[in-house]
């Protein structure tokens, strides 16, 4: 009697342990389809979302002429001249080229792209202007400046007076400004700065050479 109820009892034991393995691998088991179910769907919506973003973020456009008259101007009353040299570097791509200079404070980084290339007399010119972060590829955004084209040390043409403005805005950190050219020769060009993210600073200039065709 004794060593059956002791098989009994060891069948018990077995039957019960074995049914908590069981019920235990069974459970590991759904956790992990649930998680993997889960992980999937969670990889489905981010893929979702991201491609929602994609969609729906905005693209950037570069207005087609200067001073927009809507933008927020402010006008700098000191003005300061600085002989500072800046350093002008020339990128060709194509029949592109680039002037890239950081302005005469340090304050900003400036690329003026002249298209087409070469520059023709009588031929509009397009000059895309951008403002970086200095020493970054990051765009300034929110900068007062002005671009000013001077022959022999004469100004010939000013974007902010074309519009009767003391200075110009470009939210967006870049604009192109269109210009026609009557004579060839060497030209130079000038970009100040007036303020930057709505702040006004002591003008700062940027200058390049060009040459007209």
């Amino acid at each position: 009697m004794i060593v059956r109820n002791s098989i009994l009892n060891i069948k018990h034991n077995f039957i019960f342990k074995s049914s908590l393995m069981m019920i235990s691998i069974l459970s590991l088991i759904f956790f992990i389809s649930v998680y993997f179910i889960n992980v999937d769907e969670h990889v489905k919506i981010f893929e979702l979302f991201t491609s929602n973003i994609d969609k729906n973020l905005p693209t950037l456009s570069l207005p087609n002429i200067y001073g927009d008259q809507n933008k927020s101007i402010f006008a700098v009353q000191n003005q300061s001249d600085s002989n500072q040299n800046t350093t002008i570097y020339l990128t060709t791509i194509k029949n592109e080229s680039s002037l890239f200079s950081t302005s005469s404070g340090n304050s900003i980084d400036v690329k003026v792209e002249p298209i087409p290339i070469p520059i023709i007399v009588k031929d509009q010119t397009k000059f895309k202007i951008s403002f970086y972060q200095v020493n970054s590829s990051q765009i300034q955004v929110h900068v007062d400046y002005d671009f000013i084209i001077f022959k022999d040390n004469k100004e010939m043409f000013s974007a902010a007076k074309q519009i009767q403005q003391p200075l110009l805005h470009t939210a967006e950190g870049m604009v192109t400004i269109p210009y026609q050219f009557i004579n060839p020769g060497e030209y130079d060009l000038k970009i100040l700065i007036f303020g930057i993210n709505f702040i006004p600073i002591n003008p700062e200039e940027s200058k390049f050479k060009i040459s007209v065709n």
